[in-house]
């Protein structure tokens, strides 16, 4: 009985893959696009915050960019694959390139580039591991088991900045707390360029009243709740930029 059932499950297998074969495939390529605003903020609005004479109380960047958008999966766990010719271990949070998609037992499936490893191995729709590659035009069954058994990966979707435009606004700065004096606070404002990122293009130093509640330049407000020569508590209200 059992070798009877052997023989009809090799050829339903084969028979399997084989239509997985047939199936359309979509290969994906990184896609470059733009130009599109970026802001990258180190601090948090609305959120009390201390810095120590000499260090930032917070710097942003504002700039368009072409980027890349990759396809790719995320793996949500350590793992291990090794069969024969393969051999890789991943960390939970690694990304793999997506290289084409194509229903697999009627279902969507990803296959993802491996480094080091030649084939391409499928990612289910629900982020499961198939067990099987594409190679040459079709899907096979591999005989590279996943250690967990319940390796999950999640699709997702990466931004890669490609380049600057230059024919767009460009806003980088800082603001530094450099300490308190007798009868001030003081401050100093630097710019940078997109070449000049070492050395401020235009900085400004700023002093206001011992006593000032919010310091206010240009649209950036900023709330300060105590201060000593060494350092500054406040909470930054307002920085300028809709996002």
């Amino acid at each position: 009985m059992m070798k009877d059932r052997m023989t009809f499950s090799m050829p339903l297998v084969f028979f399997v893959f084989l239509l997985a074969a047939c199936a359309a495939v979509e290969y994906q390529t990184p896609v470059l696009s733009g130009p599109k605003r970026f802001v990258d903020k180190h601090y948090e609005l609305n959120k009390q915050q201390k810095a120590y004479a000499g260090n930032k109380m917070m710097e942003a960047k504002e700039y368009w960019a072409l980027y890349t958008i990759h396809q790719q999966m995320r793996v949500m766990n350590d793992f291990k694959i090794e069969g024969p010719g393969v051999k890789h271990a991943g960390s939970k949070g690694d990304f793999y390139d997506i290289v084409l998609s194509t229903e697999v037992n009627l279902q969507m499936s990803y296959f993802i580039e491996i480094p080091g490893v030649f084939p391409r191995y499928g990612i289910g729709e629900e982020g499961q591991w198939l067990n099987a590659y594409f190679l040459e035009g079709r899907t096979h069954k591999a005989n590279t088991p996943i250690k967990p058994e319940d390796t999950v990966f999640e699709r997702v979707e990466n931004t890669e900045m490609n380049r600057v435009d230059p024919s767009k606004p460009y806003n980088h700065f800082e603001i530094i707390f450099t300490g308190k004096t007798q009868d001030a606070i003081n401050l100093q404002y630097r710019e940078y360029g997109t070449d000049s990122v070492d050395r401020p293009t235009f900085q400004r130093n700023m002093s206001y009243p011992i006593d000032t509640a919010i310091i206010r330049f240009n649209q950036i407000r900023i709330r300060v709740h105590e201060v000593s020569p060494e350092s500054i508590t406040y909470t930054i209200l307002q920085d300028g930029f809709n996002n």
